[in-house]
């Protein structure tokens, strides 16, 4: 059941067909900064792409789960770790893979993540062979409107970064 399910979202968040955006609204896409907001009949996702088309969003089916698609393979159901990096700092978080292919989605296991979506960028790093890391970073630009057009806003006075002005987001791209 699990691999259908994960099959539908898949779907609607890789493929990213031509559907709705609100939950009363099926024939209507909607943007909010750099997010996006999509449904189908029974599924909803609020998503950005970073420029390589690397995804990073929310999908609901049934219940809502924080996801990733990155162009780095995985064995379906394997759990790895990621260090996130966002406005309240960084942090490893674990991360389930639900794909064997080359561009794997992971739901992301924190239940605090929503809390790191209130400021400019997040990004994630995950481990390859030899030393590599797979880096994306995603704009949050829009992240609070899209999540809330899907019905899960984040929470409310959720806490910022002390001493950041803005200005400097605490995110570099570099991978050494």
């Amino acid at each position: 059941m699990f691999r259908m399910v994960a099959a539908i979202i898949m779907a609607v968040f890789v493929a990213l067909p031509a559907v709705a955006a609100a939950k009363s609204s099926p024939a209507s896409e909607q943007t909010f900064g750099q997010w996006h907001v999509r449904s189908g009949q029974d599924n909803w996702t609020a998503y950005t792409k970073d420029a390589s088309g690397r995804m990073f969003g929310m999908t609901c089916y049934k219940s809502c789960n924080f996801v990733l698609a990155m162009n780095k393979p995985c064995k379906d159901g394997e759990t790895l770790e990621a260090m996130m990096s966002g406005p309240l700092g960084e942090k490893v978080i674990p991360i389930h893979c639900w794909s064997n292919r080359d561009y794997s989605m992971f739901d992301i296991d924190d239940p605090d993540l929503g809390s790191h979506l209130d400021g400019n960028f997040i990004g994630f790093a995950l481990a390859l062979a030899d030393g590599m890391f797979a880096v994306a970073r995603f704009s949050l630009e829009g992240a609070k409107e899209a999540l809330a057009a899907i019905g899960h806003p984040l929470p409310a006075g959720a806490p910022q970064r002390q001493g950041n002005s803005g200005s400097d987001d605490g995110l570099s791209t570099k991978v050494m």
